[in-house]
């Protein structure tokens, strides 16, 4: 019998791997009849594995860890230098571990997950209902890459089983040319579609339609990992080709933060965004709304309810690298101003 749903995180490199342990632990305390899988290109330090020991002790739910992992890429991941290309990666392999759940949940691990009414399964089965697609994301805008002329003019279409960013684009501007005119700005931008990061999937139905895809993507990446210029396209571009189509744009709605799964532009977090108080960011106009959003001084409040009467996670935050424990002390700086009679432990 199939499970309902895994959570999936993923890591690469060392930089951020206490990220894993915490992700694991923010999902079994918001949902803890959820299995979390953990995929990581490297070794884990041994600091990382107590946490994952302390992570383990307290959960319900299973906690699958697979380190040194190749998502049946067949280079050396540790030659790859482009990071779209290696992130790419987690959307272009599949597990026999998948085949013991009905959905997976697809998240960024430096996301501190917190509970919602409705549950996060509920929410996004609604949303791919209301899609009528097998998978809940939403179309960001797109993103501008630039490229220098010179790759245009010399750089190969690839062969018919590959499929490579540069090559589809000049394949899709004019199929029926022997040399396409490629779909370029003045200034050699290119505007590319995508989907979030953040992906909710039905298993059967998602992986039976794209991983035939797989294996000319990763021969894309394996001729020149430059061609990957952005991951979240890669999804776009698995979701088009594979033929299960891509999510509507409805430009009157923006409220993509919201636990509203009706809206067509619904890109819920599910937490706390971590990554927004990393010390190389500043905060933008949008960061700001969103932070002091209802919803999100709400996710803070239960993080600190864990902080203040959970010791796991207190431990945690000691053995997790300095990096990213600094970034849950900016996260605490930035919302000191909660009210301590706001927080019931």
């Amino acid at each position: 019998m199939t499970k309902p749903i895994l959570m999936v995180g993923f890591n690469y490199g060392k930089r951020y791997e206490s990220f894993l342990p915490i992700w694991a632990y923010s999902v079994f305390k918001s949902y803890p009849d959820y299995d979390v899988a953990l995929f990581s290109s490297s070794s884990l330090s041994d600091n990382t594995r107590q946490m994952l020991d302390l992570v383990s002790n307290i959960a319900k739910g299973e906690l699958i860890v697979r380190e040194d992992y190749k998502f049946g890429y067949e280079g050396k991941i540790d030659d790859l230098t482009s990071p779209h290309a290696l992130m790419s990666l987690r959307w272009l392999f599949y597990s026999s571990l998948f085949d013991n759940y009905d959905t997976l949940y697809i998240g960024d691990i430096d996301i501190f997950i917190c509970p919602e009414d409705g549950g996060l399964l509920e929410q996004h089965l609604n949303h791919a209902q209301n899609l009528g697609l097998p998978y809940s994301n939403m179309r960001r805008e797109c993103v501008e890459v630039k490229l220098k002329p010179e790759r245009l003019r010399d750089a190969p279409l690839p062969s018919s089983e590959s499929r490579g960013l540069l090559g589809n684009l000049l394949k899709r501007s004019n199929p029926q040319s022997v040399h396409p005119v490629p779909l370029v700005h003045e200034k050699t931008y290119l505007k590319l579609p995508r989907l979030s990061g953040l992906h909710f999937l039905k298993t059967k139905e998602w992986y039976s339609a794209v991983a035939p895809l797989f294996d000319g993507w990763h021969k894309t990446i394996l001729e020149d990992e430059n061609l990957i210029r952005n991951n979240e396209h890669v999804l776009f571009e698995l979701a088009r080709e594979s033929g299960l189509g891509v999510p509507p744009i409805d430009p009157s709605q923006d409220n993509y933060q919201s636990v509203n799964s009706h809206l067509i532009n619904w890109r819920p977090l599910h937490g706390i965004h971590l990554g927004t108080f990393r010390k190389c960011r500043t905060l933008s106009n949008h960061d700001w709304q969103m932070l002091q959003s209802e919803l999100f001084r709400e996710y803070f409040k239960h993080y600190l309810r864990l902080k203040r009467g959970d010791s796991v996670l207190e431990s945690l935050l000691d053995l997790a690298d300095p990096l990213v424990a600094e970034v849950f002390e900016r996260c605490e700086r930035y919302y000191g101003q909660i009210d301590e009679d706001e927080i019931i432990l």
